[in-house]
């Protein structure tokens, strides 16, 4: 029968220091074996949990990804429907602003077209409107209007005293210098049996 010893005593075979350290370097071993022992123990204990809470994240991952690329589709579409939107409007007002201009041109074309119609009207009404004037001027006013015949003192119309007068505006008498010049005499002139009038109305012609 063996007998071990538990407690150090006195055995020169086998000294206590060889057995303390052999003693510490067993319990290290031991600890270490419940070191690993707890930590695996723990880790078995709260792995279900990690994965939990890891499928969790990845789960709550998932949807913001879902949730960001929903998003990022629903601003393409919104995008898209806005540019559409905006070249419809920018479309319509083209057009209105080309309608606006066409129907002010062609009421430019209008007035233009009215002006030259009155100033043709008005210059045609105004002819007539001078005309008539005239003519009553002419047939009334001046066929009755009588003036004082100044040379004979005598009551004459309008007309009549412009014929006078016209017959007053000579342009072939002849002056004295030009009867000297050409050698004209008093015996001359009486030879050819000539008026004064005569001389003065057209004597540059009756005396060469």
């Amino acid at each position: 029968m063996a007998f071990v010893n538990k407690y150090p005593y006195t055995d020169y075979e086998n000294l206590n220091l060889d057995w303390v350290i052999e003693t510490i370097n067993r319990v290290d071993k031991d600890l270490a074996g419940i070191k690993e022992e707890c930590v695996a123990a723990s880790l078995d204990a709260i792995q279900p949990k990690i994965d939990d809470m890891v499928d969790y994240v990845n789960d709550k991952v998932d949807e913001l990804t879902s949730t960001v690329n929903n998003l990022e589709i629903a601003f393409d579409e919104f995008k898209r429907d806005m540019n559409a939107d905006f070249a419809n409007f920018e479309a319509a007002i083209n057009a209105d602003i080309a309608r606006l201009e066409l129907e002010i041109a062609n009421f430019k074309a209008y007035i233009d077209s009215q002006i030259v119609s009155c100033n043709a009207y008005t210059d045609n009404r105004i002819a007539q409107n001078n005309s008539y004037i005239f003519n009553v001027i002419e047939n009334d006013l001046l066929a009755n209007l009588t003036v004082i015949d100044y040379f004979t003192g005598n009551e004459i119309s309008v007309q009549n005293m412009f014929n006078k007068l016209a017959q007053l505006h000579i342009t072939d008498s002849i002056t004295y210098g030009e009867i000297f010049n050409r050698g004209k005499t008093y015996g001359d002139i009486a030879a050819l049996g000539i008026t004064y009038g005569d001389i003065l109305m057209h004597g540059n012609s009756l005396i060469v």
